[in-house]
C-alpha cells in the first residue's frame, strides 16, 4: 500500500506504446515515450477509483484528445511543465525526463521524500536511482498490469477477428501443397510448383502477401519448417519442402488495426508420411482435444499441461529434452506471448477471461516435428475455440 495520503496508491511509468502495458489504457499508438500516471483510491463510499493522466507534447497532445474519447485519460499539456522543469536548481548531469519526473510527482502528490509510488520492471534505471535519491520510495510490480490475463468481449472478438485473417494464409499453403507435384531431384523428393522447387522462403513470402491484404503484419517471423528442421520447434525453416515429409506452419501476426494477435499452427505431409511422423500427429491430435476439453473456470492450468504430457508418455513419447520440449500454450492478446504460461510451473486456475493457446507437440530429428495449435477463451461454461479450422495432416 502506498505513503500517500489515505490509501491512494500512485502509479507512474514511461515508456512509448510499443510496450503493450503502456498501449493498454492509452490506445492510441505514441512513439515517443510518455509518462502516465495513475492515482487509485477510493470515492468516500468504498468503491475504487482511479484517475487517470497523460503528459504530451504539443506534437501529440491535440491528437490524442482527438482519439481518446471513453478512454477515462485526462491529456496534460507538458510545456508548462517542461519549463518548471528545466528551473530546478540540478546539475547538468540531471536529465530532463527525470526533473519532470519529480516536478509530475510533486503536482501529483508522491513527490516528498518517503512517499511511495508503483513503477514497472521496465521503469528506466537512471529514472529509479535519481527519484529513489529524493527518498521517494519504488515498488517494483510485475506484472504491472494483471488486469491484461482477463479479456473482455471486445478484445476476444478483435483476436477471433485476427485468426480468421490469419487463415486465408493457411488456405493458401495448402492450396500450393496441393498443387505441387513431388519429383525426384538430387537424391531426394521435393516439392515442385510452377516448375521450380517448392522452398520455405516461397510459402513465407505468400503467406506474407495475404495477411497484409487482410490487414495483418508479419512483425515476429513466420515458421514454415520441414523434416529435420520441424523437430526444432521455433525453427523458421529454410530450403527445400520434400515430400513425406512433415511441415510445420506456424503464423502469429498481429492486426494492424486493432494491435491484437492470431496464433495457430497446421502440420501437413504431401504425399505419404513415416509411420512414425502419423503416430506423432495422431498423438499430438489426441493430446490437444484432451486440452481443449480440460479447460473451464477453475481448472488448475498447470495439470492442463501435465494431461498433454501424461497422454504423450502413455504412447511411447518423451517430454522434456525431447518429444514434447515446451509448454502446453500461453496468453494471448496485444502481445504474442502473455500471462497466463499454460506450463508446469503454474500456480494459477483458469478464470473467464482468459484466453490462451493451446499447442502441444513432438519433435524428434529423424522423424521431424508436430505442432497443433487453437486459441480458446476461457468462458463461465468452459471454453470457446476461437480458431474453429480443420486440422488435415496428409495434403493429396
Amino acid at each position: 500500500m502506498s505513503s500517500n495520503s489515505g490509501d491512494t496508491i500512485i502509479r507512474l511509468s514511461f515508456a512509448n506504446t510499443t510496450n503493450r502495458d503502456q498501449f493498454y489504457p492509452v490506445r492510441v499508438e505514441i512513439g515517443d515515450d510518455f509518462f502516465l500516471l495513475e492515482k487509485i483510491g477510493s470515492d468516500g463510499s468504498g468503491a475504487r477509483s482511479i484517475q487517470k493522466y497523460i503528459f504530451l507534447d504539443n506534437r501529440e497532445f491535440e491528437f490524442f484528445k482527438e482519439h481518446s474519447a471513453g478512454s477515462g485519460i485526462e491529456a496534460v499539456a507538458l510545456e508548462p511543465l517542461i519549463t518548471e522543469a528545466k528551473a530546478t536548481p540540478e546539475a547538468p548531469s540531471i536529465g530532463l525526463g527525470m526533473r519532470l519526473a519529480i516536478v509530475i510527482l510533486q503536482k501529483y502528490g508522491a513527490g516528498q521524500p518517503g512517499a511511495s509510488i508503483e513503477v514497472p520492471n521496465y521503469f528506466p534505471l537512471d529514472m529509479a536511482d535519481y527519484l529513489r535519491s529524493k527518498g521517494i520510495v519504488l515498488n517494483v510490480t510485475k506484472p504491472f498490469r494483471p488486469e491484461r490475463q482477463l479479456k473482455n468481449d471486445a478484445e476476444i472478438a478483435a483476436i477471433e477477428a485476427s485468426i480468421k485473417k490469419t487463415q486465408h494464409a493457411y488456405r493458401k499453403i495448402e492450396d500450393i501443397l496441393r498443387a505441387s507435384k513431388i519429383e525426384a531431384k538430387d537424391g531426394a523428393n521435393v516439392l515442385v510448383y510452377q516448375g521450380k522447387i517448392l522452398t520455405s522462403e516461397f510459402l513465407k513470402k505468400e503467406v506474407d502477401k495475404v495477411l497484409v491484404e487482410h490487414g495483418m503484419s508479419n512483425v515476429a517471423g513466420i515458421i514454415i519448417s520441414c523434416g529435420k528442421d520441424a523437430s526444432i520447434a521455433h525453427h523458421p525453416g529454410a530450403g527445400a519442402i520434400r515430400a513425406g515429409e512433415t511441415i510445420i506452419c506456424d503464423l502469429f501476426p498481429v492486426s494492424t488495426e486493432t494491435g491484437y494477435f492470431a496464433d495457430m499452427t497446421r502440420t501437413y505431409v504431401k504425399g505419404k508420411p513415416s509411420e512414425k511422423a502419423q503416430q506423432m500427429y495422431d498423438a499430438v491430435l489426441e493430446a490437444q482435444e484432451a486440452a481443449l476439453e480440460f479447460a473451464k473456470p477453475g481448472a488448475k492450468i498447470a495439470d492442463m499441461h501435465e494431461l498433454c504430457c501424461e497422454m504423450f508418455r502413455v504412447r511411447g513419447f518423451h517430454v522434456g529434452d525431447r518429444g514434447f520440449t515446451h509448454s502446453t500454450g500461453h496468453g494471448l492478446g496485444l502481445d504474442l506471448h502473455e500471462s497466463p504460461n499454460v506450463s508446469s510451473s503454474s500456480t494459477a486456475a483458469f478464470e473467464v477471461g482468459h484466453v490462451v493457446t493451446v499447442e502441444p507437440g513432438l519433435y524428434y530429428p529423424e522423424h521431424g516435428g508436430v505442432r497443433i495449435e487453437d486459441v480458446i477463451a476461457i468462458t463461465k461454461d468452459g471454453s470457446r475455440n476461437l480458431t474453429e479450422y480443420p486440422k488435415v495432416f496428409i495434403i493429396e
